[in-house]
């Protein structure tokens, strides 16, 4: 879709039950729930399956060259080779990685944070309802959906968590958040709908 115009084009059909999308200049990458991570071509629409057999997956992101996905309990690290990093992340939902640490989103109600050198995971919040979907900006600030509805944002150092606010009129299926701050959510009122929301200016 075409962010200005709202013009839209299929890239790709029939690939699934799919999930969490991310890109990048190499391709588009989506998790299935039947646990395959595809990578699309943008240009062709051709489709090759870079990963199997990983469980039901839900989020996934791409960072410096490799891919993580999460569902279920697992985080997996998918490059030349494909690794389990973490299999205690409760119902893991989303993920975003900054530097050498990923945040994990758990429908349970926690974020956790995920060293993905030594896969020591560890509780950063918890106490929530549904938190679904994740992101990290460049200063490593994060923020997290609730409920599909209300925003939060957490300082993973100080493991201090402040509510933003309610998504007021929104009902999101997915948020993706980029480092500079702006966020895409997908609302399924209306026969499908694309908002742009700047958490930070």
């Amino acid at each position: 879709m075409d962010i200005r115009s709202g013009a839209k084009t299929v890239l790709a059909r029939g690939l699934g039950n799919l999930r969490g999308v991310a890109y990048d200049l190499t391709g588009v990458y989506v998790a299935d729930f039947a646990g395959r991570v595809i990578r699309v071509d943008p240009i062709s629409g051709a489709s090759q399956v870079v990963a199997s057999g990983l469980g039901a997956l839900q989020g996934i992101v791409r960072y410096r060259d490799l891919t993580y996905v999460v569902g279920g309990n697992q985080l997996w690290e998918i490059g030349t080779t494909t690794r389990l990093v973490s299999r205690t992340i409760g119902m893991g939902m989303d993920v975003d990685v900054s530097g050498t640490t990923a945040y994990v989103a758990d429908l349970s109600g926690s974020v956790w944070q995920v060293d993905l050198t030594t896969g020591v995971t560890s509780q950063v919040v918890s106490g929530f309802y549904e938190p679904t979907h994740i992101g990290v900006l460049n200063d490593g600030t994060v923020y997290f959906l609730e409920a599909a509805s209300i925003l939060h944002r957490i300082d993973p150092v100080a493991k201090k968590e402040t509510p933003v606010g309610q998504l007021a009129g929104l009902h999101p299926m997915d948020f993706t958040l980029d480092r500079s701050g702006t966020a895409l959510l997908t609302d399924w009122r209306d026969n499908g709908r694309i908002w742009q929301l700047t958490v930070r200016a």
